[in-house]
C-alpha cells in the first residue's frame, strides 16, 4: 500500500475511489464503508484509498485541549494494508485547508 503526502505526485492513484475521514478506531463502520470503497474501486477497475487528516481536524480547531487517539497514525496505515486498500492520502489539516470551500477541495486534494 502506497502511503502519499498532499505533496506526493497521485498520478498512481489517479481516478481511484477514496473513502474520506479520519477513522480514530477502524471499527466496523469504518471498515464496512472502506469495504464498499474497495469493492467499488475493483468494478470500476482503479485504485481503492483512504484520505485522512493529520492533525486531526479537533487538534486543530481545539489547540488547547488535550486529544485521546484510539488508532495512531502509523497503526491506521497497517490496518488500512491488511483492509486490502491500495493507497493512503495523508492531508495535513490546517488553516489553509480548513478554509477551502466544497468544490475547491474537490478540484485541489482530490483531483
Amino acid at each position: 500500500m502506497r502511503v502519499l503526502t498532499r505533496s506526493d505526485d497521485a498520478t498512481a492513484t489517479k481516478g481511484g475511489v477514496v473513502a474520506i475521514g479520519n477513522f480514530d478506531g477502524v471499527h466496523r463502520g469504518h471498515q464496512a464503508l472502506i469495504g464498499r470503497a474497495i469493492q467499488a474501486a475493483r468494478e470500476l477497475g482503479r485504485p481503492a484509498g483512504a484520505l485522512v487528516f493529520e492533525p486531526h481536524p479537533r487538534e486543530f480547531f481545539v489547540p488547547g485541549e488535550a486529544h485521546f487517539r484510539l488508532t495512531p497514525l502509523a497503526e491506521k496505515q497497517r490496518i488500512f494494508g491488511a483492509l486490502g486498500l491500495d493507497f493512503v492520502r495523508v492531508v495535513t489539516f490546517d488553516k489553509a485547508l480548513s478554509e477551502l470551500s466544497p468544490d475547491a477541495f474537490i478540484e485541489r486534494i482530490l483531483i
